[in-house]
């Protein structure tokens, strides 16, 4: 039977404005007379008629009415076709759903047969016949799309040939791909034939780049991975780059560099010492107004040391002495000759380099005419006819004596020897010392005959520095002839005329001493070894030390041996006279970054040992080369770095986003602030909430999303109609207006969760809940007062203060219609505690 009630079509409710009139109409159906079938009304007015409260009878307009005669079971559905399950569900309608899996297999409808649908050939498309099961497989047109869709310098994407097969489409053999340069480690890249790009690179240790095979480096060869290798040589590695005036050369990523200049030094002081390259030697100048003799400096007009009789003349020459001229005074050592006086007259030169001078025959004759003595040997003559002053108390057959003044350098002991003497007829001489002259009442303080060598004279004397000491020398009985007279301190050397102790150092060069063993009256070298000059002892510099024959050894390490490091690699670091030295590597030599960047090239050494950084100059274009409303050209700032250029953050500007509104620049990108607000959602009833996009007014076009924490899996959107769908649907907010949702996934008692999308933006979430199953007016009660407005509603009252929606609760989706069925929900859920699930309508989640 069919049950008249108020209706709700797509436009809104019917029958508000006037009173509806309902019948029944009862039929009888045959078993299994399922279906749709049309009831046309009889058109009669004596029995179908319309008439108002006066009984007047109204036109009336009769439409045939339709029914669907419902199924009792599944054999009601039987649709005679194998490949179907055939059922009547809950509604009482038959449903006819393939029992098998249309996309992988063909059924036949006679018998249920099953045939693979695909045979797996990219390049024939699967036909099934759905009347007989039969599976066909006709080729795809030529150039279809199949197998690999890769589309690369060697493989173009796989297509059809129209018979059925997939070609690969490789490009031929040798094609050009890839990176076309082309080296000697590195040919340029070509195509397999089997979609492949080579490299083409060179085998290991292929001939390469620079051939040279030097101290530094050796012949350059390939890498087999297309790069050149330098073989250099490790850095600091001892070379030669060929020139005689640099020396401790060291490698340097394969170039013989650095060094230090040669030491061409002869130690001169009257040369200017150089180097020379070209014929590579030492070349020691001698400096204007110097000779240069024996090794030893003098300058213009100084005379011999060793003869006053010559001269260092530069207008003569340079290598040699220069003969004074005749009569250029002189002292030929003797101080008996040339003494001055009338008669005698000076020493002079004879202008081939000899100096004399008329001896003085009362020269030193009387101790009044005593001629000084000095430390060391001099020569004198003992005369026959002398006076004889006094008899000596050693010996006093003395005779003709002649006298020596000794003004002692130093106190302490003093030898004094006639040794060497050439007396005639015995050579016997004696020797005696007084503090005064004896005709000045002296006093003899020592006397010796015979205690030296032969029958000559020797004898020690305690004197005092600075007093004089007279000294007579007399032949034994009547001896005269030649006269040697060596004086020489004891314990204590007389140098230049100063007294030095024994052991005392030679102030001008500690590798001589007073030794008097060796001397008394010069320096003597020290032994070899011993110290002098700078004790230091470091990595450059080996303490110095004398060599035995008076000179001090700096005792430098060689130049050019490695040296601590100033951790700077734009310097050596090598041994250079004696000290750690520094020079500078060749200019360009990298150092530091390496980073080859758009504004910062690899850094590299000056030509004075700084790294320098190598930045691009500033302004140089760099990176990204966009020019946008927040975001002007990259370009270099100067210290290596690639400057973005973003326009100030807040600079107004447009991203083109319907979606956003105040748009603005931030870090060189344009933003907005998203339109969407959350969305005003409030309780609608059972099965139905309400929604209303915000802003009213916007100008971007919404979708509602619809999720729930009470069902997981929801996650739909709102369509236009208000049901949930898996599509979004986009309206302005106006459009969308109040909307209700409605539908199978809206069930009682849920929280639902309605966010409104806009293009990327999601606007914060509103959220409502449905009303308990039944509880029309949403107080948390079912009840009579729910039942009522049902019943209302289904009489047509609809202005009750609860929606239309909040009565619509049968069937599983609301069909838009109140009558017997809804309130009859509400009385089982009043009457029986009957619970929405037991309606059995399926949920949100299965």
């Amino acid at each position: 039977s069919q049950t008249g009630g108020a209706t709700q079509g797509p436009g809104g409710i019917n029958g508000t404005d006037i009173n509806n009139y309902f019948g029944t109409l009862i039929l009888e159906v045959p078993s299994g007379a399922a279906g749709t079938y049309t009831i046309p009304l009889k058109s009669d007015p004596l029995t179908t008629f319309l008439a108002d409260e006066n009984s007047l009878t109204l036109l009336l307009t009769l439409n045939p009415g339709v029914i669907a005669i419902a199924c009792q079971t599944n054999a009601d559905c039987d649709d005679g076709n194998a490949c179907t399950n055939d059922t009547c569900n809950q509604e009482s309608q038959c449903v006819n759903t393939p029992n098998y899996d249309p996309a992988q297999s063909c059924c036949n409808p006679a018998d249920g047969t099953l045939t693979p649908l695909s045979d797996n050939n990219a390049c024939t498309d699967d036909v099934c016949d759905a009347g007989t099961g039969v599976v066909s497989h006709p080729p795809k047109p030529a150039g279809s799309t199949c197998g690999n869709s890769a589309d690369t310098q060697c493989d173009n994407p796989d297509s059809c040939d129209g018979a059925g097969v997939c070609l690969s489409n490789f490009e031929p053999s040798g094609t050009a791909c890839g990176d076309p340069t082309s080296t000697d480690c590195n040919g340029a890249d070509t195509c397999n034939g089997s979609g492949v790009c080579l490299n083409n690179f060179a085998t290991a240790g292929t001939p390469c780049g620079d051939p040279s095979d030097t101290d530094c480096t050796n012949p350059d060869t390939c890498s087999g991975a297309g790069v050149c290798l330098s073989n250099n040589a490790s850095n600091s590695t001892p070379c030669d780059d060929g020139l005689f005036c640099n020396v401790g050369e060291a490698c340097l990523n394969g170039v013989c560099t650095g060094g230090a200049a040669r030491n061409c030094s002869d130690g001169l002081p009257c040369t200017s010492d150089s180097c020379d390259d070209v014929n590579d030697v030492c070349v020691n100048d001698l400096d204007p107004g110097n000779c240069l003799i024996g090794g030893m400096c003098y300058s213009d007009g100084q005379l011999d040391p060793a003869n006053d009789c010559q001269e260092c003349d530069t207008a003569s020459t340079t290598t040699d002495w220069t003969f004074l001229n005749p009569g250029t005074a002189c002292d030929d050592g003797d101080p008996c000759t040339g003494t001055g006086r009338p008669g005698i007259g000076i020493d002079t030169c004879d202008g081939s380099g000899v100096c004399s001078g008329t001896p003085d025959p009362e020269c030193n004759d009387q101790c009044s005419f005593a001629i000084p003595l000095v430390e060391g040997s001099q020569n004198s003559t003992i005369s026959a006819g002398g006076n004889d002053d006094v008899e000596a108390t050693c010996q006093p057959n003395s005779n003709n004596d002649i006298w020596f003044v000794y003004t002692a350098t130093c106190d302490g002991l003093v030898f004094m020897s006639t040794t060497g003497s050439n007396l005639a007829p015995s050579n016997d001489t004696v020797l005696s010392v007084y503090d005064e002259c004896p005709d000045q009442s002296g006093v003899e303080l020592a006397c010796d005959d015979d205690s030296g060598a032969g029958l000559q004279a020797a004898l020690t004397l305690s004197v005092v520095a600075g007093e004089d000491y007279f000294v007579r020398i007399a032949g034994f009985e009547q001896n005269v002839g030649p006269v040697v007279i060596t004086v020489e301190t004891v314990n204590d050397c007389v140098i230049d005329g100063v007294c030095y102790a024994a052991g005392e150092l030679n102030p001008m060069n500690d590798c001589e001493a007073c030794l008097p063993l060796l001397s008394s009256l010069d320096w003597s070298p020290r032994a070899e070894g011993s110290a002098c000059g700078d004790p230091s002892d470091s990595e450059c510099d080996g303490p110095d030390a004398c060599d035995g024959a008076g000179f001090c050894e700096v005792n430098n390490k060689p130049d050019g041996i490695v040296c601590a490091d100033d951790l700077n690699v734009c310097t050596f670091d090598v041994c250079q006279a004696g000290a750690c030295a520094h020079p500078p590597v060749a200019e360009g030599s990298p150092c530091g970054d390496p980073t080859q960047l758009e504004c910062d090239n690899p850094d590299t050494c000056d030509a004075v040992g700084v790294c320098q950084s190598n930045f691009v100059a500033m302004g140089t274009p760099c990176g990204d080369p966009g020019d946008d409303q927040c975001d002007n050209p990259d370009t270099c700032t100067g210290d290596g770095f690639c400057g973005q250029n973003f326009e100030p953050d807040g600079t107004f500007c447009n991203d083109n986003d319907i979606c956003t509104n105040d748009d603005q620049c931030v870090s060189g990108l344009c933003e907005g602030t998203p339109i969407p607000e959350a969305p005003l959602v409030d309780e609608n009833g059972p099965r139905s909430v309400l929604a209303t996009p915000q802003p009213p007014a916007s100008i971007a076009p919404v979708a509602l999303r619809v999720t729930s924490p009470d069902w997981p899996c929801l996650d739909k959107y709102v369509q236009a109609n208000g049901t949930l769908a898996a599509a979004p649907v986009f309206q302005l907010p106006s459009a969308w207006g109040t909307i209700s949702l409605v539908g199978p996934d809206m069930v009682p008692s849920t929280t639902y969760v309605i966010e409104a999308e806009c293009g990327a933006f999601t606007s914060p979430a509103g959220m409502a809940q449905t009303c308990n199953w039944c509880d029309i007016n949403c107080d948390g009660a079912v009840n009579g007062a729910d039942i009522l407005f049902q019943v209302n509603g289904f009489q047509g009252d609809l202005g009750l203060g609860v929606s239309f929606e909040a009565m619509d609760v049968h069937p599983c989706a609301p069909d838009h219609v109140i009558n017997g069925l809804d309130i009859l929900r509400c009385v089982l859920a009043f009457q029986f505690q009957q619970t929405y699930a037991d309606t059995g309508c399926p949920l949100p989640c299965p």
